[in-house]
Parts: structure tokens; sequence; C-alpha cells
């Protein structure tokens, strides 16, 4: 997948580390994500020097290698198949599209055996200044721009088969990293039925307020067994990883850059958020 899926480091404070990875006491547990960056793109320097060499990395890892493809990308417009990847620089002026269309685009459905090829990348919009072939790039590190990723994914824990939704940009995503789903209900995750785009609402897509808390006029598209077919008002209900520390009476807290945008996922939850109006109001939940 070379599209906008989360990379996740998971890193524990104040620990006792002992031997087998096993962790005796800990303070805290931080999780940190990084939006829009797959593994391929930048973990890259994992599999070469300082951090680590070609064969510590595979697309069939052993216990002791990282899931990261280092060649060969699948290429369908490619007279080979693949495309080798080439390196560019952290900072672009360039984004892939992140919408679910591109989704479907890089899954290129093998309608025969209903399995993804994954190789419609080369189908993927790009917006800004792009490059040749943008979606064919790793991160260059040649500067040790990316030491402070490597570091943590080496030092602390990095989740190697972290999934999430590929299906669609920001706003599910963040719902999968706190709930493990993106559906409004249990019952709609039980049949496959999941928010799968940012929200829209009047003044832009995705930029303004968002969840239990979003104006009246505020949507989300669905996608179902028959496609982006219907839109809901985006506040859902359903439990999430905060229910589980609350359970067992564990202290959590959320960093996003404000409260309101949709990067806040605990917003989009009825009984966490506890909006004080059934559209545009405040959240007033404890939590």
């Amino acid at each position: 997948m070379k599209l906008a899926v989360n990379a996740l480091l998971l890193l524990t404070i104040s620990g006792t580390i002992v031997s087998h990875a096993q962790i005796s006491s800990f303070e805290h547990v931080i999780v940190v994500f990084q939006e829009n960056r797959t593994p391929d793109n930048l973990f890259h320097g994992l599999c070469s020097t300082p951090y680590g060499k070609a064969s510590s990395c595979s697309t069939k890892p052993t216990s002791t290698q990282y899931n990261i493809q280092t060649k060969n990308w699948l290429d369908k417009h490619s007279s080979t198949g693949v495309t080798q990847p080439s390196s560019v620089a952290l900072a672009n002026a360039y984004d892939l599209n992140h919408a679910h269309k591109s989704f479907t685009s890089m899954c290129d459905l093998n309608k025969t055996t209903g399995a993804c090829r994954m190789d419609g990348a080369g189908d993927v919009s790009c917006t800004g200044t792009c490059v040749s072939k943008p979606q064919f790039k790793y991160v260059d590190n040649s500067k040790g721009n990316l030491n402070p990723y490597l570091d943590l994914a080496t030092q602390y824990g990095w989740a190697n088969y972290m999934f999430q939704t590929n299906q669609g940009p920001s706003y599910p995503a963040h719902q999968y990293i706190f709930g493990g789903t993106s559906a409004p209900s249990a019952e709609d995750d039980a049949i496959g039925t999941y928010a799968a785009e940012n929200v829209n609402q009047h003044g832009g897509t995705g930029t303004a307020i968002t969840g239990c808390i979003a104006p009246a006029t505020s949507t989300v598209e669905l996608i179902t067994t028959e496609g982006e077919t219907q839109s809901i008002y985006p506040c859902f209900e359903h439990q999430t990883l905060a229910d589980l520390l609350d359970g067992i009476n564990v202290g959590w807290r959320y960093y996003t850059p404000d409260s309101n945008n949709l990067w806040t996922a605990p917003n989009a939850i009825q009984h966490i958020c506890v909006p004080d109006a059934p559209t545009g109001g405040k959240c007033t939940g404890p939590d």
C-alpha cells in the first residue's frame, strides 16, 4: 500500500524492560501515529545502515524482520508489472489523493477471485507540484532527517502489523485508531458499513468542526457492500479503546491540534462527547 495509511509507534515511558521484550512495569504508554505515510515510504531507512540492512526487511517477514518492501512495487502500467521506488525529500509540494476512489484504484479488484491486485497506484491522482511517478517514492534519509522516527521505531515498539482502514482519508482513519472501526455502530460494523470519507460541510471538506458537534448540514459518506451510496450525520455510538481503559481504571489522554477538527476522534463518539445539542453544540462528557 503506497497511499495514506498510518505508521504507528508504541512507546513505553518510565518502564523497566526485561528479557524477551517483557515489561515488568510502566507508568505511561504513548501511541504516536504519522498520517499519510506508509511503512514502505517513511521507514525505508530501517532496511539500510545504520539501522539495518537489506535482509532486515521482507514482504514475508520473520519475527526478526520488518514488513517493508524496498523494491518491485506493483505497477500495472509497467511492462514488467513492477516499478522500482526512488527517493524523495521528506517535505514536498504535492499530495496523493486520499479518497475512497484512490483505494479502489490501488486495489484494482479482480472480479473473478474477489482479491485486490494492489497494482493500481499509478492511477491515483496527485495534486500540487507532482514529481514523476509520485506514487512510487520513499523518503530519502541521506541527511538523517528521519532519524527521530527511526530511533523511536528501533528503541521502542513499532507496530509492524498495525492495520487500519485503507478505504479513505483522515476522518475514518482516526476512528480506526481510537475505536478499531469507522462504523457508525456495532451493528453497522457487523454488516460491513463504514464511514469512508472526510466530513462534508459548508466551507470545505474536513476542514471545520466534525463529530457529534458538527453543524447540522454536515455529512459523512458511508461505504457498504453496494459502494458509496449513503451518507449520515458524523456522530457514532460504539465502544472504543477509551472504554476499555475506563473499564480497568486506567487514565487516558488524546492529544490533537484542537478540540474540534477531523483528527479529534473522541468527538465522533456520542457517549464520550455527550453533545449539549442535537447538532452544532459542544461536548459536555466528563472525558
